[in-house]
C-alpha cells in the first residue's frame, strides 16, 4: 500500500512481510468519520482500519472459506472498532480472528459518513448499468472514467479494496468446491 509519502509497502505480493505496528498521534476517529478524515488520521492513503483489516486478512485469511459469509463474534467485531475508536496516539488494536477482521471491516464501511462510491456519484454510475445498448466493453470503459473522477481518497480506497477482493477471489478459486452431503 502506498504510504502518504509515495513509497510503497508491497501488500499484495506473495511473501510480504508484515509492517511494522504503526502508531497514531493523539485522539481520532475512523468509524463514521468522512473518508477524508480517517485518511487524515491514518499514515496510509486509505483508513487506517481498512489497511489492518486488510492486512490481517491477507496474512491469515485467504484460505479460509466463508471469510465475509460466516460472521464474527460481535463483541469482539466491537471491541476492535472501540480499539481504533480509543487509540488516542497507541499502536494499532491487536486483530485475532479472520472472521472477526472481516465483520470490522465490513462494519467499518457500512458506518462510512459518505459510502466508497460517494451519494453524488451514484447517478451517474447507476446510469451505465441502465444503459441497454452499450457494450460491455463500453460500460467498463464508464465506470473506469466515473471511478478515476472521484476524489483521491475515494479512488485510492476503491482500488484498495478491488485488489484485496481480486486476492479473495483467486484464493477461493483454488479451494476446492465442498459438496455438503446432508443437505443436498
Amino acid at each position: 500500500m502506498r504510504e502518504k509519502s509515495g513509497s510503497t509497502s508491497g501488500e499484495g505480493e506473495e511473501g510480504a512481510t508484515s509492517r511494522p505496528p504503526v502508531v497514531v498521534s493523539g485522539p481520532c476517529r475512523f468509524f463514521g468519520a468522512t473518508l477524508a478524515q480517517a485518511v487524515a488520521n491514518s499514515p496510509y492513503n486509505v483508513p487506517l482500519p481498512c489497511s489492518d483489516l486488510i492486512e490481517y486478512l491477507v496474512q491469515n485469511g485467504l484460505q479460509t472459506e466463508g471469510v465475509f459469509r460466516l460472521s464474527g463474534s460481535q463483541d469482539k467485531i466491537n471491541g476492535i472498532k472501540n480499539a481504533y475508536e480509543n487509540m488516542h496516539g497507541g499502536p494499532s488494536p491487536e486483530i485475532t480472528g479472520v472472521h472477526d477482521a472481516a465483520g470490522a471491516l465490513k462494519l467499518y464501511l457500512r458506518e462510512m459518513s459518505d459510502p466508497v462510491i460517494p451519494f453524488a456519484s451514484y447517478r451517474p454510475f447507476i446510469s451505465v448499468e441502465e444503459d441497454k445498448i452499450r457494450s460491455r466493453s463500453d460500460k467498463v470503459q464508464s465506470y473506469s472514467t466515473l471511478i478515476q473522477a472521484l476524489p483521491a481518497e475515494n479512488y485510492d480506497l476503491i482500488k484498495y479494496l478491488l485488489q484485496f477482493l481480486k486476492l479473495v477471489s483467486e484464493y477461493a478459486s483454488r479451494r476446492p468446491a465442498r459438496l455438503d452431503l446432508d443437505h443436498g
